[in-house]
């Protein structure tokens, strides 16, 4: 695992050796009656996440057209709608909720849908495919429970391939048509693989656009609400001009993606450690340890020089560390619960994944399963 900020930084800036092929590798078995059924009907292709070079460039950019400032701008009033009528929800019943399902998932939702196209009733079907697709690999899971995803991935490349072939002969103001034109000249069908490929690409964009979106607006109110007794929450609400910088530093505090494995075309050594051609090295990119260029310093994001744009997510080179809770001196990588998990009840201080960094719910990690600390930089 590279750890080192350094160490990322020549990794990321060098894909001749460090390939992108096996971003997404499947990390625990899984039925091979159960990727079968995922591949079901298409050409497993490179898409933009798992590919370099030229080709990642081409992949990515309808999709960076997709997220232009202006484009995002566009759709705040929107999104800015749903939340507040979505807080006010909360506020009619009661003001308690779970966080998760009465928020920040259909805020997610909402988000995307704008983006792609969907109405509301798509949206929500999509999301439920998506999250139950991505614990295939990644979450132990009985046989029938891996078939299930697998059926819901299946079930979630079918719509992706049937809205991509609408918005192609009939384009709109979206992300599906964006890519849907930039696959070919002209209104011609796509071929097979045209296709397959654009299906790749959306897929990832419906996936990672909501597996990291929900959990980081529950991870930012869990660590707002937590932080010294909520403290944090109420000089932000008390003074609106925080936000701003309370955004920045909740995104590098509760980092929503936790990084992606690479593969060496070569033998290489990185940190002073050799490494053997092949693939299998995980980019921790939630947490580089330090390194002169970056900071394990924890800044408040309501102080002067959050504010003033000289915090440590200002200057875009920072250790993104993972918050530490009072007494807590735990070393590893993982988050430790500030009180009893909610998923699975382990007590305060252990070493886990909360359960508010998945878009469902899961249960904590042990230390044997989480793993040591690593701020050596490779083991």
């Amino acid at each position: 695992m590279v750890t080192r900020h350094d160490d990322l930084t020549t990794v990321l800036r060098d894909p001749e050796t460090y390939s992108s092929a096996r971003a997404l590798p499947v990390v625990l078995p899984v039925a091979e009656e159960a990727l079968a059924v995922v591949a079901k009907g298409r050409p497993q292709l490179p898409d933009v996440v798992q590919s370099d070079g030229e080709a990642h460039a081409r992949m990515r950019a309808p999709l960076a057209a997709a997220l232009r400032p202006d484009r995002v701008a566009a759709m705040e009033p929107a999104l800015r709608e749903r939340a507040v009528a979505l807080a006010a929800a909360v506020r009619e019943g009661g003001g308690r909720a779970e966080l998760m399902t009465a928020y920040a998932i259909p805020l997610t939702q909402a988000a995307i849908g704008l983006l792609c196209g969907f109405d509301e009733e798509l949206a929500v079907r999509t999301y439920s495919l998506m999250d139950s697709l991505v614990r295939l690999g990644s979450q132990r899971q009985t046989e029938p429970e891996q078939m299930a995803s697998a059926e819901a991935g299946a079930e979630l490349a079918a719509v992706v391939a049937r809205l991509l072939r609408e918005r192609r002969a009939a384009p709109g103001d979206d992300a599906f048509s964006l890519v849907a034109a930039s696959m070919a000249e002209g209104d011609r069908p796509l071929t097979p693989l045209e296709e397959a490929e654009a299906v790749g690409n959306l897929m990832q964009l419906v996936i990672a656009g909501q597996v990291t979106t929900a959990p980081l607006l529950g991870g930012a109110v869990a660590l707002l609400l937590g932080e010294r007794g909520g403290e944090e929450w109420r000089r932000i609400a008390a003074d609106r001009s925080l936000v701003p910088a309370a955004v920045e530093e909740l995104v590098r505090l509760v980092a929503p993606a936790s990084g992606l494995y690479r593969e060496t075309t070569r033998p290489v050594t990185l940190g002073g450690v050799d490494l053997p051609e092949g693939p299998g090295w995980c980019c921790a990119t939630t947490r580089p340890a330090a390194t002169r260029r970056s900071t394990t310093g924890r800044t408040s994001w309501t102080s002067a020089a959050a504010r003033t744009g000289t915090s440590p997510s200002a200057g875009g080179r920072t250790t993104a560390s993972a918050p530490r809770w009072p007494g807590c001196s735990s070393p590893s990588p993982w988050r430790c619960c500030r009180t009893r998990c909610p998923a699975c009840g382990s007590p305060r201080r252990s070493r886990c994944a909360p359960p508010w960094t998945y878009a469902t719910p899961r249960r904590c990690m042990s230390p044997g399963e989480a793993g040591g600390g690593n701020d050596r930089g490779l083991e």
